[in-house]
């Protein structure tokens, strides 16, 4: 997820480039914050007998909603921490839903998906084994 950010800040603090090294380490780090929230959340949910996925769903609707409105209506905020912002919550997206039918996959990213759908069609083929044909179905509608 953060693949790209964590380069080019690499690339920027070899080129001594400080304020653009920032650029790039605040959305890594609200991507970081997020998962950590999701982490402390969900158990305190679980204990109150709360399916966490409902509430981290409603936290992220709402936390991307108002930040598209205020980019949308102006708000004056550098642009990393508008990507630090949606990082934030696309880690709890991430680290929320990881799961379908049993099978791991990505909510966020596609190039997992489509490897998994790739090796399960070469497996179906091979051994006509109809689960990883169920398999296949079910990453592509991903």
């Amino acid at each position: 997820a953060q693949s790209g950010n964590v380069i080019q800040a690499g690339i920027n603090i070899a080129k001594g480039d400080f304020a653009r090294f920032w650029d790039f380490a605040i959305p890594i780090i609200f991507f970081i914050l997020g998962v950590m929230t999701r982490g402390f959340y969900s158990p305190y949910l679980m204990k109150r007998r709360r399916f966490d996925a409902s509430y981290l769903l409603l936290v992220q609707w709402l936390g991307v909603t108002i930040f598209a409105l205020a980019y949308g209506l102006g708000l004056k905020i550098p642009v990393s921490f508008y990507v630090g912002i949606f990082s934030y919550f696309m880690a709890i997206q991430y680290d929320t839903f990881t799961k379908v039918h049993g099978r791991a996959y990505g909510s966020i990213f596609m190039t997992g998906n489509m490897k998994s759908m790739s090796a399960n069609l070469a497996q179906y083929i091979i051994t006509k084994d109809k689960q990883k044909l169920r398999s296949v179905g079910i990453y592509a509608a991903l």
